[in-house]
């Protein structure tokens, strides 16, 4: 039998607004800077936990204009994180940086979610050449070694050395070559860093979207409060949860827009995976995909990823592709559609007010590549919890 003693028990899911997000921001209870910053999903994430971010850098320009839409106090470095790291010396990176209220070893915690595209078990490739590839689709633009960006990360922080340093990608990433290079290069600067692959319905969201997060302590934050090794860093993740929301549980009180609704119906009609769709029976128990109801379709991988979500389960991933139109992926559970920009907040744990611009699949997409705020909400306050604040306790008492 197994043990269920450390499990957490469900909790109520509780919709909020972007002024819910700013009035916790506002107390100020640590600072950050995101890297990668996206839409603003991690940002979303340290707010809400009291993190006052200082500064975000991102570069794809419609993620830009909804991070800044969202957050209008935040400054937002709009360029290729390379145009940082390539600025000089250390020296000169701090120069830059400090306009910008970063400062060497006082900025508490560093945030980056490099991008997963040549991680992912989606793309095609092995090894050095699927890291190293060139002229890479990613998002609206076209990058070359993309997988290497995590140097990039590593890089500055050694340069800034902030308390604590937290980096998300998808969990394959850590058999990768260059994941595991990046964690010397940190360990080799004295950090002590753990990681684990985390599900966010352990998190208070209705997804079960799973991610690598690593987490790193600088070493003399560390001695002041007896943490000696990567073990000692396990109790920031969050634990397991017992009975985790559901799709029915985040959609409870949500205005539909009509409009949307009545387009998604439209096009998935048109599309070609629709009678396949229509084989798998509404409001299922838990998520189904074709091959549940006929095995012999296992042979035909062009509908391998599209499947019927659940009511009374947390939502599959919803990942950057498979929710946009004409795609196949996560679907309603009571109506052949996929989700609208509404449905598919709730299951990512947004403000229902998050504002997000552009097309259809360009939302979908900022959506779908964004870290859950509530995931990096829960880690964030344990870092906080068990890390600055027992730091400055035990400084205070030198």
């Amino acid at each position: 039998m197994s043990d269920r003693s450390n499990l957490t028990k469900k909790t109520e899911f509780k919709p909020y607004l972007l002024k819910d997000v700013k009035s916790s921001s506002d107390r100020k209870l640590f600072t950050v800077m995101s890297t990668f910053a996206g839409g603003g999903g991690s940002s979303t994430g340290y707010k809400l936990a009291g993190g006052n971010v200082l500064v975000a850098n991102e570069f794809i320009p419609v993620a830009v204009q909804s991070y800044r839409d969202n957050f209008p106090e935040t400054t937002v470095l709009e360029m290729d994180i390379r145009q940082i790291t390539r600025k000089g010396d250390k020296d000169q990176i701090m120069k830059f940086l400090g306009q910008y209220g970063i400062k060497y070893r006082e900025l508490d915690i560093f945030d980056g979610s490099p991008p997963c595209t040549t991680f992912s078990t989606a793309t095609s490739g092995k090894g050095v050449d699927k890291i190293e590839k060139k002229n890479v689709k990613h998002s609206d633009t076209t990058q070359s070694r993309i997988g290497m960006l995590i140097h990039d990360y590593v890089m500055l922080v050694n340069c800034i050395q902030p308390k604590v340093c937290i980096m998300e990608n998808v969990v394959p990433s850590m058999k990768s070559i260059v994941f595991k290079d990046g964690i010397s290069r940190l360990k080799n600067h004295g950090y002590i860093v753990q990681w684990k692959s985390v599900s966010a319905s352990d998190c208070g969201v209705a997804q079960s979207r799973r991610r690598l997060i690593t987490i790193g302590v600088r070493p003399d934050i560390a001695k002041h409060i007896g943490i000696k090794s990567p073990t000692d860093l396990d109790h920031l993740f969050p634990q397991p949860t017992l009975d985790p929301l559901t799709v029915g549980d985040a959609f409870n009180g949500l205005q539909i827009n009509p409009h949307e609704r009545d387009i998604l119906l439209r096009n998935c009609r048109q599309n070609s995976s629709y009678e396949v769709l229509k084989l798998i029976p509404k409001n299922p128990k838990k998520h189904m995909k074709i091959q549940d109801i006929d095995p012999e379709w296992i042979k035909f991988n062009s509908d391998f990823t599209l499947l019927r979500s659940s009511m009374f389960t947390p939502s599959p991933t919803l990942t950057c592709r498979g929710q946009q139109m004409g795609i196949s992926g996560v679907h309603h559970p009571l109506e052949d559609r996929k989700f609208t920009i509404n449905e598919m907040k709730r299951l990512t744990s947004l403000p229902d007010d998050f504002k997000l611009v552009g097309t259809f699949n360009q939302k979908a997409e900022r959506i779908g590549n964004m870290v859950p705020p509530l995931m990096i909400k829960t880690i964030a306050e344990n870092v906080y919890h068990h890390i600055l604040s027992q730091n400055s306790k035990t400084r205070h008492n030198y």
